[in-house]
């Protein structure tokens, strides 16, 4: 008797629905340990079947020189269910550089990008 497999689809809708971060890690062959490099909130399926999500930290270049993980200003929608679960955790103040400025649209109206 053959197995039967999920379709490409059932996987993307249960990871989708049940994934809420992903953690990228990265051998650094130097130190022989993994280093983190994206911390990816999942947001729902996309197109054809597609899990999506923001990047909520992301490795970058200091001013000393050094690779640390930098916020990208997301707020995570996560943070409600870590607190009701005793987590407590507080994004970091963005730096000025980088706040988003809302734009002028065509029409002229300000339209708040994320």
């Amino acid at each position: 008797m053959a197995e039967e497999h999920p379709s490409r689809e059932a996987v993307a809708d249960l990871v989708a629905g049940t994934v809420e971060l992903v953690v990228y890690l990265h051998p650094d062959s130097r130190t022989q340990r993994r280093l983190v490099t994206h911390v990816l909130e999942v947001t729902g399926l996309g197109e054809s079947a597609t899990v999506e999500g923001h990047d909520l930290w992301t490795m970058a270049l200091g001013d000393d020189g050094q690779r640390a993980l930098e916020w990208t200003g997301i707020r995570p929608r996560c943070l409600e269910k870590m607190a009701d679960r005793g987590v407590a955790y507080e994004p970091p103040p963005l730096a000025l550089d980088r706040l988003r400025v809302p734009r002028p649209a065509a029409s002229g109206h300000v339209e708040a990008r994320r």
